[in-house]
């Protein structure tokens, strides 16, 4: 298995917090058994907006997606924002995406916007 950590050639807002903050992605992280086939799913997988937002389980939807990708990706590609894939962490599992995805800190991990990044989070010292 292999966790991977995209970056985003620009952040995604993603609205505001309740403190007023801006909230904004420029990093997805996932796992797969085939990274070539998933990084083709994302690629492909597009999002569309409804004409209104639609209320399903207690939550609002205000789009749908089409593909087999992440939904995230297939909004950031409506918005046509680019990214590539910047890091990877070989054998590892699930547990460990859900661990990075915890730590909150996916630039830090970015070699992209970290020089210093593959010094962190290495998944031997995990």
């Amino acid at each position: 298995m292999t966790v991977y950590l995209l970056h985003l050639e620009r952040p995604l807002s993603r609205g505001i917090s309740p403190t007023g903050q801006p909230l904004v992605a420029g990093h997805y992280i996932g796992w797969t058994d085939d990274l070539v086939g998933r990084l083709d799913d994302h690629v492909s997988t597009t999002w569309q907006p409804l004409p209104e937002p639609v209320i399903e389980n207690g939550k609002r939807r205000r789009g749908e997606k089409h593909g087999n990708g992440a939904t995230f990706m297939g909004f950031v590609n409506f918005m046509k924002i680019q990214w590539r894939l910047a890091r990877t962490w070989d054998g590892a599992d699930p547990s460990f995406e859900k661990k990075l995805k915890d730590y909150k800190k996916a630039p830090y991990l970015c070699p992209v916007c970290n020089p210093n990044a593959l010094n962190y989070m290495r998944l031997e010292a995990v």
